[in-house]
């Protein structure tokens, strides 16, 4: 599909500024040049409206090829030895939700996989434990993410895995064991309690 938009964007191009130039030159050069250009314009009306026809229709069509091409666009496809392989990027999404088993002191694991120019880019999002190792952690997830998206699926055309921290998570028992405790005082000598 995105042939199709270049190749329109190319005519439409190509078309348009022949028509600009058919229309200025004889304007800027003025007298019998643009008296000339008027009558012709004027006696080949066929001619004109087939060319703002084909102008309208490739306008049109290129409007159309910008948009995505939907659901099907959410597939990464790529060819194999046996043939073409398509893989929903959700599916593959959800198969990297299991690294998360892999790694005890990541909570939660979200990722999200994007397609653009036939490469992946793959973002981690993390909620970690307090206390764990956040930089080995993410460079052992990236690892691993790569490795298996191009061990297990077979796409070796990997741009980037990036890992994102959004929270680092403490225990509750880390936490009432950090808290001060708040025993009241004992009385002052000579005071009441």
């Amino acid at each position: 599909m995105k042939w199709a938009h270049r190749l329109l964007g190319i005519l439409l191009v190509l078309l348009a500024g022949g028509a600009l130039t058919r229309i200025l030159l004889p304007a800027m050069q003025g007298g019998e040049y643009w008296s000339a250009f008027v009558s012709d314009f004027a006696g080949n009306r066929h001619g004109v409206m087939a060319y703002g026809l084909v102008l309208v229709v490739l306008v049109v069509a290129y409007i159309a090829t910008s948009f995505g091409r939907g659901p099907s666009s959410q597939y990464l496809s790529y060819e194999s030895k046996q043939g073409n392989i398509s893989i929903s990027l959700k599916a593959l999404q959800d198969f990297l939700g299991h690294l998360k088993s892999e790694f005890p002191s990541i909570l939660t694991l979200t990722p999200k996989v994007s397609a653009r120019d036939e490469a992946l880019d793959v973002i981690l999002r993390v909620r970690v434990k307090a206390g764990a190792p956040i930089p080995e952690i993410s460079r052992m997830l990236q690892e691993r993410a790569r490795s298996t998206i191009q061990e297990k699926v077979g796409i070796s055309d990997i741009r980037d895995v990036e890992v994102k921290v959004e929270e680092i998570v403490r225990d509750k028992d880390s936490l009432a064991s950090r808290s001060p405790e708040t025993k009241p005082k004992p009385p002052l000598a000579g005071e009441t309690p």
